[in-house]
């Protein structure tokens, strides 16, 4: 308990400041103020401080593809209510491969790094030299230490399965019969593979793209065309010799 007497008001305010015990009362306080014969009273609680959790999101590549430029993975730290987490943080990013091999782990990517909370890492070195092995992914561990209280917390996460090309060019509506001298319209669209979702890649105008039709891979049977600059499937008119 603590009492004030004849407080002097600033300004028709007064502040005052009760210092609590190592071990208070827990439970509720009230809080009462007489002037001039009116009593206002205000009932506060005083409970157990906790201190604020934080969750540790690992984020993996979309896909994987050896054609890659960048193959990004991002890790964040964040309190329930947002705010970004201090700390240190350890990721180790390993290609490994499916199945029941021995030696799962390939090659591996370490790092540490005190953060404030997201660090992006790129794990293309990773992939630099694997040419003709589709039979791995890419498997993420990262622990995070909060610098002011020591919690740690670990997560894992893996990417999809390997593909050779990020990119897709289908055609559809391909004429069964055509004849020799005579045009062939036919539909052609570039996609980037996601997760089997399909997201077609806005093409640049007037790129360039080139077709090889006929059997064999000849050189006598490549054509080109314009793409347009859409996300819609392109139409091909050209002439078959």
């Amino acid at each position: 308990m603590m009492q004030w007497k004849d407080v002097e008001l600033q300004d028709g305010i007064a502040s005052l400041d009760l210092q609590l015990s190592k071990e208070p009362v827990l439970g509720k306080w009230l809080i009462k103020a007489t002037i001039e014969g009116k009593t206002v009273t205000k009932n506060i609680e005083i409970d157990k401080y906790t201190l604020p959790k934080f969750q540790l999101d690992v984020e993996p590549p979309s896909y994987l593809a050896l054609d890659q430029r960048e193959i990004p993975v991002s890790i964040c730290a964040r309190y329930t209510y947002g705010k970004l987490v201090t700390g240190r943080l350890e990721i180790t990013l390993c290609l490994t491969k499916n199945g029941r091999s021995r030696k799962k782990r390939i090659s591996c990517l370490k790092e540490i790094k005190n953060v404030t909370g997201c660090l992006e890492v790129n794990a293309r070195e990773l992939i630099e030299h694997r040419r003709n092995n589709f039979n791995f992914h890419l498997q993420i561990h990262a622990t995070f230490t909060e610098t002011s209280t020591g919690i740690k917390l670990k997560e894992t996460a893996r990417s999809p399965n390997v593909v050779r090309r990020s990119k897709t060019m289908t055609f559809v509506d391909v004429p069964q019969n055509f004849k020799p001298g005579l045009p062939i319209a036919f539909k052609g669209s570039a996609a980037y593979t996601i997760r089997r979702i399909i997201e077609f890649i806005q093409l640049p105008a007037n790129q360039s793209i080139r077709l090889l039709i006929g059997p064999a891979w000849s050189k006598n049977t490549i054509a080109a065309y314009q793409a347009c600059s859409s996300y819609e499937i392109v139409e091909v008119n050209i002439k078959i010799k």
